[in-house]
């Protein structure tokens, strides 16, 4: 899946079935007429500030070195 994608189903999947809250503040926040618009820098930005990304394996986590 690109990585524009994989964002925007991300995004699709915690919102509601009319893209609320998410789906629409994305294009709201970048002032996008459609998702076609959204570039993958735009859409791993706003999941990241909103969804928290880093917690859903989209990066990698930090072994503490304790056991």
């Amino acid at each position: 899946m690109p990585h524009k994608d994989k964002y925007i189903t991300l995004l699709s999947a915690a919102s509601d079935h009319y893209g609320q809250p998410y789906l629409i503040g994305f294009m709201d926040e970048y002032g996008l007429h459609s998702l076609s618009e959204a570039t993958a820098e735009q859409a791993e930005e706003y999941y990241i500030k909103h969804l928290g990304g880093k917690q859903n394996g989209t990066s990698s986590t930090k072994n503490s070195g304790k056991p």
